[in-house]
């Protein structure tokens, strides 16, 4: 029988079927809906900021600004360019130095034309910036043009944007790097938060004697130009010029107010010394080198220096961070410079290399001048601060003028000293003319006079017996007058 309907009913079993495949399909069709809804919000999924922590929120605060602030930089520098009429910008480099307010460019020289790129970099102006750059813009380029050496990486242009306090510095680009890229093997465009993050290669002996060398030569060559000190010797600012040769750069930065990424390490040696930074930065250079990574701490430690193979490198650096015991001096530049170490080899450039006679003029000696006593007083400006801060302490009575103090003193005392008065008022002791007269005290004695408080009869009292307000007749004009 149930065949027999069946077979007489063939379409019930079909509509079933169909109707359930149906079902399976919208039920497939909703799980995978939900699943594209749940996973792809997921990966969309931005938190607001009451969500953040406080280290994600400072984080993109940081970032959002830092955007803000490069791309008003390139605004200013393609206006520059363009108002320049000289330079055309090639390309826009990342972040390859520490200086995270400095940005990076690459342009090309159109007048005269040259095919080699520049770098140009533009830096907000520091607030201790040693020079006034829009009045010795011109005297900077003049002293810039006679720092020609062959271990000297030059300055071609160093301008100015006022209205917006940018220094603009042009120099020749180095497709080879630092020589913080020649030690870890890296490329030199590359970010600079992601390029040392390994160990270096130590260079050979050789190798850390001859650019040792070179180095020094270019720093005693700045320093006989009136650049000293320098502060800003490492190995960032050593720009390879070759397989052979290094040039040091970075030395505008000590005249633009700049401090040395290293400054807060080795501040602790310069409290006897000032002068030693630029000898101390070199010591730190040669471990570099040596080592293939950078000290951590001011002076090297025993188990440091272990590190080095070569024990006339472990001499230099143990002579160059060791002070004087009676006046804790280090050694200047020139003792290093004489040091057996480095005269071992000459570098070939010195001996082709005649200095050119660039006369310097007027100008370039008295900012330079001005540049060392602008520094001493921004390197002392804490100290002049709480020398001030003591004496507005000392003196925290304001100064007042002649006539008041003269009668103050001959309200309160009955002989004013020579030393509060001058001899030729001695007659400010006699009355006073009329239009002047010492004010009389209007606090009753006992009222000052009385230790332990008292009732509100007793202090009613003593009001009463102070002095009496004179009677006023009132002139009432209210009243309508009649005619």
């Amino acid at each position: 029988m149930p065949s027999d309907y069946l077979n007489d009913n063939i379409w019930l079993p079909i509509t079933i079927g169909v109707v359930g495949l149906c079902i399976v399909i919208f039920i497939v069709i909703i799980v995978i809906i939900v699943c594209r809804y749940r996973y792809g919000n997921r990966r969309l999924y931005i938190p607001i900021q009451g969500e953040m922590g406080v280290f994600q929120a400072m984080e993109l605060q940081r970032q959002t600004q830092k955007d803000t602030f490069k791309e008003s930089v390139l605004f200013n520098c393609r206006f520059y360019l363009r108002s320049s009429l000289r330079y055309s910008m090639v390309d826009g480099l990342s972040d390859i130095g520490s200086r995270l307010e400095r940005n990076w460019f690459t342009v090309k020289q159109d007048k005269p034309p040259l095919a080699e790129l520049l770098m140009l970099t533009v830096t907000p102006q520091h607030l201790k910036c040693a020079v006034n750059l829009p009045t010795d813009k011109k005297t900077l380029n003049q002293l810039f043009f006679s720092l020609q050496h062959p271990f000297v990486h030059p300055i071609i242009e160093l301008d100015y944007i006022v209205d917006k306090s940018l220094v603009v510095a042009i120099a020749p680009f180095s497709t080879r790097g630092s020589m913080k890229d020649f030690i870890y093997r890296v490329r030199p465009l590359t970010m600079w938060s992601s390029k040392y993050t390994g160990r270096g290669i130590p260079l050979p002996s050789k190798q850390v004697a001859l650019f040792g060398r070179q180095v020094l030569e270019a720093a005693v060559f700045l320093h006989d130009k009136g650049l000293s000190p320098l502060g800003h010797i490492q190995s960032g600012n050593v720009m390879m010029h070759s397989a052979t040769v290094c040039r040091l750069a970075g030395y505008e930065n000590a005249l633009l107010g700049y401090k040395p990424r290293m400054y807060s390490t080795i501040k602790s040696l310069l409290k006897e010394d000032k002068s030693a930074i630029d000898v101390l930065m070199f010591g730190h250079l040669i471990f570099e080198m040596s080592v293939g990574q950078e000290c951590s701490l001011a002076v090297p430690e025993p188990h440091d220096l272990s590190m080095i193979r070569h024990s006339a490198i472990v001499e230099v650096l143990t002579r160059i961070f060791t002070a004087t015991e009676d006046e804790g001096r280090y050694i200047t530049l020139h003792e290093v410079l004489e040091m057996p170490f480095f005269q071992q080899q000459t570098p070939r450039e010195l001996t082709t290399w005649t200095m050119p006679q660039i006369p310097v003029s007027a100008d370039v000696k008295v900012m330079l001048q001005n540049t060392k006593t602008n520094g001493s007083r921004a390197s002392g400006i804490d100290s002049r601060r709480s020398r001030r801060s003591r004496k507005s302490v000392v003196s925290s009575e304001p100064k007042e003028k002649y006539p008041v103090s003269a009668i103050v003193s001959t309200s309160v005392t009955a002989q004013p000293t020579a030393r509060t008065l001058p001899t030729s008022v001695s007659s400010i002791a006699k009355p006073a003319p009329p239009t002047v007269q010492p004010p009389k005290p209007s606090t009753p004695p006992t009222v000052k006079k009385e230790a332990t408080p008292k009732s509100r009869g007793a202090l009613l009292s003593d009001i009463r017996t102070g002095a009496k307000l004179k009677k006023t007749v009132t002139n009432d004009r209210s009243a309508p007058k009649f005619s």
